[in-house]
């Protein structure tokens, strides 16, 4: 996957240039609550679940709602 010129990848830290928004209410983009010690973050078109402090990429989502 790509957000600009960069791949997103499961497993891998999102680079420190490209962090995204915090969604602070998942269920308004239709995206279920993260579990703890993770968050929703915004790039462009795409929904990412990173774990807090190391960024790393568990799920994408394409265009949520």
């Amino acid at each position: 996957m790509r957000y600009g010129r960069e791949r997103i990848r499961l497993g891998a830290p999102l680079a420190e240039n490209r962090q995204g928004v915090v969604v602070s209410e998942p269920g308004r983009h239709g995206l279920r609550k993260a579990p703890r010690g993770q968050e929703w973050r915004k790039l462009g078109q795409r929904y990412v679940r990173v774990t807090s402090g190391s960024n790393v990429v568990n799920e994408i989502v394409i265009n949520g709602l």
